[in-house]
């Protein structure tokens, strides 16, 4: 998955170059002594809100399930597709304005081709639509943002939108 993370994020590096965007990455949610916080898979660095940009961007995987797909399978071999939910978390400064989430979501790529993915693999490769959620003050508490976060106080706003990613790895 941290092929296909690396690869939005440098789609977002293209359209967004003129901006001061961290990208964090994967990361998942950890507790250390009692304290949770996202961390990025690999290098588990801790992920967090950076004044020094314009936004933050990082990336969780939600859910998954298997199913079996029968129009990408040969002879009696049925190949088995992954779909997992990968939950976008974007933190941007309020000067980008009220519009920025809506595009940066609408700039989400709408398929990733195989020959972007070096090595591949990777057989199959789709990008479902996604659902946005608004709500700052959940976000925060959900995805274990640390920071006094009031949104009437803070220079931040908070969205995140889940995109199905759906794949069948090769063999």
């Amino acid at each position: 998955m941290t092929t296909i993370t690396d690869l939005i994020d440098a789609h977002y590096e293209d359209v967004y170059d003129s901006l001061n965007i961290k990208y964090w990455g994967l990361a998942e949610l950890t507790d250390y002594s009692g304290d949770r916080f996202p961390i990025t898979v690999g290098e588990r660095h801790k992920v967090c809100i950076d004044e020094r940009y314009d936004a933050c961007v990082w990336y969780r995987e939600i859910s998954g399930n298997q199913t079996d797909n029968e129009e990408l399978s040969y002879g009696l071999e049925i190949k088995t597709q992954m779909n997992v939910t990968l939950r976008i978390i974007v933190a941007y400064k309020v000067e980008l304005g009220e519009m920025f989430k809506y595009e940066f979501m609408n700039n989400f790529p709408k398929n990733i081709g195989l020959d972007d993915v070096s090595p591949s693999n990777y057989e199959y490769l789709e990008i479902g639509p996604g659902s946005i959620d608004l709500d700052h003050e959940k976000i925060a508490v959900q995805e274990e943002i640390h920071t006094q976060y009031n949104k009437h106080r803070v220079c931040w706003n908070i969205f995140t939108f889940d995109n199905e990613i759906q794949f069948i790895i090769c063999e």
